[in-house]
C-alpha cells in the first residue's frame, strides 16, 4: 500500500484545484518559504479526521477554507482527497484504489466519502485502525512532532508503539463496549427501578381492568344513544349530500367529454409537435450546412495563409542556403591548412624526442656509478655509528643507575628521619587521646540512662494513637455507610419523584391530564390517589377498596371537566373519570350498625382516612359503605353472617363484594398509588435523619481525628528526640571506638617505625659499594666512544663531494625526461587536431550536398505552394456566396417556427386546463371507487368475524340458499338492509354457491330528501338496485287515520312479495338480525302472551317463495360499528308516526335487554338458543299454526 495522488481545492493557500501523483519510493516536495510544503502534510492530516485546528496551525476550523487575497475572493469551502493504492488489501475494503475524501463549507457543514458514498469520520478512522495511517499515527510527523514524541509522557509513546503493533482498533473497542456496558448498566438500573414500581401497581391495574369491563357494559348502552344522536344529526346533513347520486353519474359524463376533447387536442398537438419538430430538423440542417461552409472557409482562409507562410519561408530558406554554402566551401579551405600546419610540428617533435632519450642514457650510467662509491662508504660509517649508539647507551644506563642510587640512598635518609620524627609525636599523642576516652565514656552512660525514660513515653503515645485510630476507623465506617444509605435513600427518592411526576402506572388519559401545565391550574385539585391519605397497614385496603377510582381525577365544577374531557378528545388522549365537587353530595356512612361491633372490624374505610375538610363529601361517597376488616377468615364469617350484603375488605387486599363474589390474591410488592406520596415523605424523613446523624457522626470523627493528630505529633517530637539521642550515642560509641583504635594504632605504629629505621641503614650501606662500582665502569665506556666518534668524522667529510655531484646529475636527468613528457603530448595533441579536422571537413561536404539538394526540393515547392493559394481563394468565394443563400433560407424556417410555437403555447395551455378538470373528476371517481372498495376490504378483514362469518354460518345451519335460487334482497335503506346487499356481493363474488340476486326497494311515500339518500348510499356502495313506488303511506293513513301502522306493514309486505313473485324469484332476503329476533321473541311473550320468534328462514303466505333472514347471527352493534368504520349514513326510518313517537314497545324491550345484560352479558345468546330449545313436556299448552295442542 502507498500513497497515489492526492487532491487539494480550497484548502489553506491552495485557491485552484492541484493534484498531486506520487509513485512507489521516496518522493520529496521542495519550495521556498511560505510556498506551502507544510499545507500538503496538513492537508494529508486534515482529510484524515483531524478535528484540532491548533494542530492544523489555525485558530478554527474555518480557518483551513482559502481566505482569499487583495485580489482575489475567499473559497467557499475546502476540499482534500487522497488515493492510496490498495493492491495489496493493507487495507479492510475490497477494492484495490481507495480515496478519502473530505469537504467543509464556511456555514460549518462537513462530509466525509470513502470512494465516492458519504461515510462517517468513525468509519475513516476504522479504516486506518493499525495501519500507522491517520490524524494520530506514526505516518505522519508534523513540525515538532518528533521533539514531542521523545518528550512527551510514556502513556502517550505508549499509544504509537499499540499502533504498530496492530492493537489499537482492540483496545478502542474495548473502550467503546466498555462504555456502552456501563451506559446498559444504568439504564438496566432505571429499567428495574420502573418494573419494581409498575409491577407493584399490577394488582390495582386488575381492578382497574375489571372496572373496564363494566365500562365496555355500559359503553353499548352509551351507543344506543349515541345512535338516536346520529340519526338527528343525518337529517342536517342531507343537505350536503342531496345530489350525490347524481354526481357520479354527472361526474362520469363530464369526464368522458372531457377526455374526448383532450384527446383531439392531443392529435392536434402532437399534429403541431410534429411541424415544429420538422421546422427543427430543416433549421438544424440549414444551420449545419451554414457551419460547415464556415468551417471550411476558415479552413481554406488558414490553408492560404499557411502556403503564403510557407512561400515566405522557402525563399528565405534558399537565401539561408547559399550563404551557408559559401561558409562551409571557405571553412574547408582553412582546415586543410591547418592539417599541412600540425603535420610539419609533429615531424620536428619526433626528431627533438630523438636526441633527449640518448642524453638521458649516458645520464644515468654516471648516477649507477656514483651511487655504488657512496653506498659502500655509507655502510662503513653506518657500522661506526652503530657502536657508538651502543656505548651511548651503555653510559646513559650507568648514569641512570648512578642517579636512581643517589635517589635512593637521599630517600631512606629521609625516611630514617620522618620515623624519629613520628615516634616522638606519637608518643606525645598518646596521653592526650587518654584523657578525651575517659570523658566521651562518662558522657555516653548519661545518654543511655536518657534514651530509655523517652522510649517509655514514646510507647505510651503510641498505644493510645492505636486507640485513636481504632476510633476514627470506626466512626470512618459508620459516617461511609450512613453516606450509602443517603446515596441509596436519594436514588430511590429520586427514582419516585420521577415516577410520581409522570404519574406512572395511571393511565394515558390522567397523565396528559396532570403533565399538561396549562390544564393542572384550571381548576384541577388532583387524582384520589394524591387527596387521600392513610396509614401504611390501611393501604392496601383503601387501595382495593377504590379499585379504579383511585385515578379519577377531582375537580372544582362540572365546566372545569366538561373543558378537560373536550381536550382529551381533541387530542385524542384517551378517556378518563371526573369527579366535580361540585356534583358531590356527601352520602351517609355506616353508623350505628350491628356489623361495626363484629370482631376483626377495623371500621368504615372513610374513617380510616384522611383528607381536607373540602373533600369529606367525596370521601364519604367513595368510601362510606365500604367495611375494613383485619383479616380474610373474619371476613368470610362476617360476610356470611350478614348474607352479603356489605362491602368488605380485608387489610392484606382481598375485596367482597355484595352479592357473595370475592376477589383476592397476592401482588408481587407492596408499593401501590396510594402510598407512593407516603413512601416518599418517608425517604424525605430518612434522608434528613441520615444527614443529621453524618453530621453528627462528621463532628465526632473531626474532634478525634484532632486528638489522633496531636497524639501524632507528640509521637514525631518524642520520635525526633529519640532519634537525635541515638544518633548522639551512636557518635559517643563510634568515637570511643576511634579511641581504642587510635591507641592501639599508635602502639602498633612506634615498633613499625624502630623497625623500617634499622632495615633504611642497611640498605643505605648496600646501596653506596654499588655506587662506586658503576663509576668504574663509565670512565671505561667514555674512552671508547671519543675514539669512534674520530673515526665517523674523517669519512663523512670525503663522501659529502660524491653526493653533490650525483645530486647534479640527477637534477639534469629529471629536466630531459620532463621535457621529453612534453614533447609527446604536443605530438600526441597535433595528431588529435589532425583527425578532428579530417572529420569536421567530411561533415561540412555532406552538409554541402543537402542544401544542393534541400534547394531543388524548394523550389518545387514554392511553385506548388503558389498554385494551392490561387484555389483556395477561389472556394473561400464560393463559400461565401452558399452561406448568404443559406442564411437567408434559416430566416425563412425561424419564422415558419415562431408561428407554430405560438399554436403550440395555445394548445398547451388549453391541454393544461383540460387535465386539471380531468384530474379534479378522476379524484372524485377513484374517491366514489375507494369508499366501495374499503367497504368491500372491511368484509373480509375487520368485520369478517363478527358479520361475514355470522352471515355464513346462518346460511349453513338454516340452509338458506341453494344452487339454483334466484334471490331478491330488499332494501328499505336502513344499515340493514344495506350491509345485506354487500353481503351478497361478496357472496356472488366468493362463487361458492350458484345463484342469481337482484336488489329491489320500495318507495312507500318517503320524502323527497330520504329517497336521494338512499340513491346516493347506493351509488357509493356500489349497489346496482331497482326502485319502484307503491303509495302504501298514504292509504294506509286514509284508511286508518289514528292507527295506520298494522295495516301499512301488511300492504308492504303484500306489495313487496308480489313485486318478487312478479318478477319470478324464489326467495326474499330481509336485513332482520339477532338483536331483531331476540327482540320479537320477548315482545311476544311480554305484550302477546305467546312463544314465537323471527325464523331465519319461512314460507310466504302464499307458498311461492321463502322468506330468508341471512343476518340472523349478526348482532345490531356489529352493524352499527360496520357503518361507522365505512363513514356510511344510512337512510333513518322515513315514517312519519314511527319518527314522532316518543316510546314504543321494541324501544322498551330495547331498554329492558340493556339493562339485563349489564348484569348477564350473555341474556341476549340464551334468549336466542331458548327458541332452539323448546321442550314440549315441560310448556302448558302450544299451537301449530292456530290451532291449539294438549
Amino acid at each position: 500500500m502507498y500513497l497515489k495522488k492526492i487532491e487539494i481545492h480550497g484548502f489553506k493557500s491552495f485557491a485552484n484545484k492541484i493534484v498531486l501523483d506520487f509513485h512507489e519510493g521516496i518522493t520529496g516536495i521542495v519550495g521556498p518559504n511560505g510556498s506551502g510544503k507544510s499545507n500538503v502534510a496538513d492537508a494529508v492530516r486534515w482529510v484524515l479526521g483531524e478535528q484540532s485546528a491548533k494542530q492544523l496551525r489555525g485558530g478554527n476550523m474555518q480557518d483551513v477554507i482559502f481566505a482569499g487575497t487583495q485580489i482575489r475572493k475567499p473559497q467557499g469551502f475546502a476540499y482534500v482527497a487522497i488515493t492510496l493504492d490498495n493492491s495489496d488489501h493493507s487495507l479492510d475494503i475490497s477494492y484495490e484504489e481507495v480515496t478519502v475524501s473530505r469537504r467543509i463549507y464556511r456555514s460549518g457543514e462537513s462530509e466525509y466519502m470513502i470512494n465516492g458514498s458519504a461515510c462517517r469520520l468513525k468509519d475513516i478512522s476504522e479504516l486506518f485502525f493499525d495501519t500507522g495511517i491517520g490524524k494520530d499515527g506514526y505516518s505522519i510527523i508534523g513540525q515538532g512532532q518528533v521533539e514531542k514524541i521523545l518528550s512527551g509522557k510514556a502513556e502517550d509513546r505508549r499509544e504509537l508503539f499499540d499502533e504498530a503493533a496492530g492493537i489499537t482498533k482492540y483496545k478502542r473497542r474495548k473502550l467503546l463496549a466498555e462504555k456502552k456496558l456501563e451506559n446498559e448498566r444504568e439504564n438496566l438500573l432505571r429499567v428495574k427501578d420502573i418494573l419494581s414500581e409498575l409491577s407493584r401497581q399490577v394488582g390495582p391495574l386488575e381492578e382497574q381492568s375489571k372496572t373496564a369491563r363494566e365500562y365496555l357494559k355500559l359503553r353499548e348502552e352509551l351507543r344506543n344513544h349515541d345512535i338516536n344522536i346520529f340519526v338527528n344529526e343525518t337529517d342536517k346533513l342531507r343537505n350536503d349530500s342531496l345530489n350525490a347520486g347524481e354526481h357520479e353519474l354527472i361526474v362520469a359524463e363530464e369526464l368522458e367529454g372531457l377526455n374526448k376533447e383532450l384527446e383531439e387536442l392531443n392529435k392536434r398537438y402532437e399534429e403541431l409537435d410534429k411541424a415544429t419538430a420538422e421546422l427543427d430538423e430543416e433549421i438544424d440542417r440549414v444551420k449545419g450546412d451554414i457551419n460547415n461552409s464556415s468551417l471550411k472557409i476558415s479552413d481554406f482562409e488558414g490553408k492560404v495563409a499557411l502556403y503564403t507562410e510557407q512561400v515566405s519561408n522557402n525563399k528565405q530558406n534558399d537565401k539561408n542556403i547559399e550563404l551557408r554554402l559559401n561558409t562551409i566551401s571557405a571553412d574547408i579551405e582553412r582546415k586543410n591548412a591547418d592539417i599541412l600546419k600540425y603535420r610539419e610540428d609533429i615531424k620536428n617533435l619526433n626528431e627533438k624526442q630523438q636526441s633527449q632519450n640518448t642524453e638521458i642514457e649516458k645520464l644515468e650510467d654516471e648516477v649507477k656509478s656514483k651511487n655504488v662509491f657512496i653506498a659502500d662508504v655509507e655502510s662503513n660509517i653506518s657500522e661506526s655509528k652503530s657502536e657508538i649508539l651502543k656505548s651511548l647507551n651503555e653510559k646513559s644506563s650507568i648514569l641512570t643507575r648512578n642517579q636512581k642510587y643517589e635517589t635512593l640512598i637521599e630517600q631512606i635518609r629521609i625516611r630514617k628521619s620522618e620515623a624519629a620524627q613520628k615516634i616522638i609525636d606519637i608518643k606525645t599523642n598518646e596521653a592526650g587521646l587518654r584523657s578525651d576516652f575517659d570523658k566521651e565514656s562518662q558522657k555516653l552512660s548519661a545518654l543511655k540512662l536518657e534514651e530509655g525514660k523517652k522510649q517509655v513515653k514514646l510507647d505510651e503515645v503510641l498505644k493510645q494513637i492505636g486507640e485513636k485510630a481504632s476510633e476514627i476507623s470506626i466512626l470512618d465506617s459508620n459516617v461511609s455507610k450512613l453516606q450509602k444509605e443517603y446515596q441509596h435513600y436519594n436514588a430511590r427518592l429520586e427514582s419516585l419523584k420521577n415516577i410520581a411526576e409522570k404519574y406512572e402506572g395511571y393511565g394515558n388519559s390522567v397523565k396528559k391530564i396532570m403533565e399538561s401545565n396549562t390544564i393542572s391550574s384550571q381548576g384541577v385539585h388532583g387524582v384520589i390517589a394524591d387527596i387521600i391519605k392513610t396509614e401504611k397497614k390501611y393501604e392496601l385496603a383503601i387501595e382495593t377498596a377504590l379499585g379504579g377510582r383511585i385515578q379519577n381525577i377531582v375537580t372544582d365544577t362540572e365546566d372545569t371537566a366538561k373543558s378537560l374531557i373536550d381536550y382529551l378528545k381533541k387530542n385524542k388522549f384517551g378517556r378518563a373519570t371526573f369527579i366535580p365537587l361540585t356534583a358531590v353530595k356527601e352520602s351517609k356512612d355506616i353508623k350505628d350498625v350491628p356489623i361495626l361491633n363484629e370482631d376483626g372490624v377495623l371500621g368504615t374505610a372513610s374513617k380510616l382516612v384522611s383528607a381536607d375538610r373540602i373533600y369529606s363529601p367525596l370521601v364519604s361517597n367513595l368510601l362510606g359503605r365500604i367495611i375494613v376488616v383485619s383479616d380474610i377468615e373474619k371476613a368470610v364469617v362476617i360476610a356470611k353472617k350478614y348474607r352479603y350484603e356489605y362491602r368488605l375488605v380485608t387489610l392484606e387486599g382481598d375485596l367482597f363484594n355484595t352479592g357473595g363474589s370475592i376477589s383476592g390474591g397476592a401482588y408481587k410488592n407492596t408499593s401501590n398509588l396510594l402510598g407512593r406520596k407516603r413512601e416518599l415523605e418517608e425517604l424525605e424523613a430518612s434522608i434528613n435523619s441520615t444527614l443529621k446523624e453524618e453530621e453528627k457522626l462528621r463532628l465526632e470523627l473531626e474532634m478525634q481525628s484532632k486528638k489522633y493528630e496531636e497524639l501524632k505529633k507528640s509521637r514525631n517530637e518524642l520520635n525526633n528526640a529519640l532519634h537525635e539521642m541515638q544518633v548522639e550515642v551512636s557518635a559517643l560509641s563510634v568515637s570511643l571506638d576511634a579511641y581504642e583504635k587510635k591507641l592501639k594504632d599508635s602502639d602498633r605504629a612506634t615498633s613499625e617505625f624502630m623497625e623500617e629505621r634499622k632495615r633504611l641503614e642497611e640498605e643505605e650501606a648496600a646501596l653506596s659499594k654499588e655506587k662506586l662500582e658503576l663509576i668504574k665502569e663509565l670512565e671505561n665506556i667514555q674512552n671508547t666512544h671519543k675514539k669512534i666518534e674520530t673515526d665517523v668524522s674523517e669519512a663523512e667529510s670525503g663522501i659529502e663531494t660524491y653526493r653533490l655531484e650525483r645530486d647534479e646529475l640527477l637534477q639534469k636527468l629529471s629536466d630531459l625526461r620532463l621535457s621529453i613528457s612534453s614533447t609527446g603530448q604536443s605530438i600526441s595533441f597535433n595528431n588529435e587536431n589532425v583527425e578532428r579536422l579530417k572529420l569536421e571537413i567530411q561533415s561540412l561536404e555532406e552538409e554541402k550536398l543537402r542544401l544542393y539538394k534541400e534547394k531543388e526540393e524548394n523550389k518545387d515547392l514554392l511553385s506548388k505552394r503558389q498554385e494551392d493559394i490561387s484555389s483556395s481563394k477561389f472556394k473561400i468565394d464560393e463559400l461565401k456566396l452558399q452561406i448568404a443563400a443559406l442564411q437567408e433560407e434559416e430566416l425563412k424556417y425561424a419564422k415558419l417556427k415562431s408561428e407554430q410555437i405560438k399554436k403550440q403555447k395555445e394548445a398547451f395551455a388549453k391541454k393544461d386546463e383540460l387535465s386539471k378538470s380531468i384530474s379534479g373528476l378522476e379524484k372524485e371517481t377513484y374517491r366514489l371507487t375507494t369508499q366501495k372498495e374499503k367497504i368491500e376490504e372491511s368484509l373480509r378483514t375487520t368485520y369478517r368475524k363478527k358479520i361475514w362469518r355470522n352471515f355464513i354460518k346462518a346460511i349453513k345451519d338454516f340452509d338458506l340458499i341453494k344452487d339454483g335460487d334466484k334471490i331478491a334482497v330488499g332494501v328499505s335503506g336502513g344499515k340493514d338492509s344495506l350491509l345485506l346487499c354487500k353481503l351478497f356481493q361478496e357472496l356472488k363474488k366468493d362463487r361458492s354457491k350458484k345463484f342469481e340476486v337482484k336488489f329491489i326497494s320500495m318507495n312507500p311515500g318517503f320524502e323527497a330528501i330520504d329517497v336521494d339518500k338512499l340513491k346516493e348510499n347506493l351509488i357509493e356502495m356500489g349497489i346496482d338496485c331497482e326502485l319502484f313506488d307503491a303509495n302504501v303511506w298514504q292509504i294506509a293513513f286514509e284508511e286508518s287515520p289514528e292507527n295506520p301502522c298494522f295495516l301499512c306493514a301488511k300492504m308492504r309486505r303484500g306489495v313487496l312479495y308480489k313485486k318478487v313473485e312478479e318478477l319470478g324469484f324464489n326467495k326474499l332476503a330481509l336485513g332482520h338480525h339477532f338483536d331483531d329476533i331476540v327482540e320479537t321473541t320477548m315482545i311476544n311473550m311480554f305484550f302477546a302472551g305467546t312463544v314465537k320468534t323471527m325464523l331465519p328462514k319461512v314460507p310466504s303466505t302464499s307458498g311461492k317463495m321463502d322468506i330468508i333472514r341471512p343476518l340472523a347471527y349478526v348482532r345490531e352493534k356489529d352493524i352499527i360499528n360496520f357503518m361507522k368504520y365505512n363513514d356510511i349514513q344510512a337512510m333513518s326510518c322515513g315514517c312519519p308516526i314511527e319518527a314522532g313517537k316518543v316510546d314504543s314497545k321494541r324501544k322498551e324491550i330495547k331498554f329492558l335487554l340493556q339493562e339485563l345484560e349489564s348484569k348477564n352479558p350473555n341474556i341476549k345468546q340464551s334468549i336466542f338458543n331458548s327458541m332452539k330449545n323448546i321442550n314440549l313436556d315441560y310448556v302448558l299448552g302450544y299451537t301449530s299454526g292456530n290451532k291449539a295442542k294438549e
